[in-house]
């Protein structure tokens, strides 16, 4: 019921489209991320978010808008749904870039290609969350703005010409080993 509800969210909350992101990133072009900006991010209030972030620079793995599944850059992950059936999303680069001097901290989760099981139906198609704020000097929160876009095919429209960021608040729940 979680990954239904979140699928609904999804569908019925956003209006807009806009290409946001590339949805590729260069591994030469990583920025690495200092202590307080890597580790794991959880978002607070109506979406339940969760985000890995490497010293490095890159997702390690993250839980978005699409519902409570593990997702991880550039691999597929199937699940099981709450019927029984297996709903698959292929997640896409996902690009992080983050300023020091601004402490400007961005990451966008793609999936490439879903297809996620509802009943008799399915949703398929591809989604971005794009998150993008300021995180504290301590390193304990991100306020963020989120923006969600998709494509569903005509079934689920989503209007080219609204665009509306979310409010949504991350605390660090995790730091990583220091290497």
């Amino acid at each position: 019921m979680k990954r239904f509800l979140g699928l609904i969210i999804l569908v019925y909350a956003l209006p807009g489209c806009h290409n946001f992101s590339k949805h590729s990133s260069n591994n030469d072009d990583l920025t690495p991320l200092p202590p307080e900006v890597a580790g794991t991010w959880k978002s607070e209030g109506h979406l339940p978010c969760t985000i890995t972030l490497t010293p490095q620079g890159k997702v390690s793995w993250a839980i978005t808008s699409l519902g409570q599944m593990k997702i991880t850059p550039n691999q597929t992950t199937h699940f099981e749904m709450i019927d029984g059936q297996i709903s698959t999303v292929i997640a896409g680069e996902c690009p992080v870039d983050y300023d020091p001097e601004t402490r400007e901290l961005s990451v966008t989760i793609f999936i490439s290609d879903m297809d996620i099981k509802i009943a008799n139906d399915c949703i398929v198609g591809s989604n971005e969350d794009n998150f993008f704020g300021p995180v504290s000097k301590d390193g304990k929160t991100w306020n963020t703005t989120w923006i969600n876009i998709f494509d569903y095919g005509p079934r689920f429209p989503q209007s080219k010409d609204d665009i509306e960021g979310v409010p949504l608040k991350f605390e660090k729940v995790a730091e990583l080993p220091r290497r």
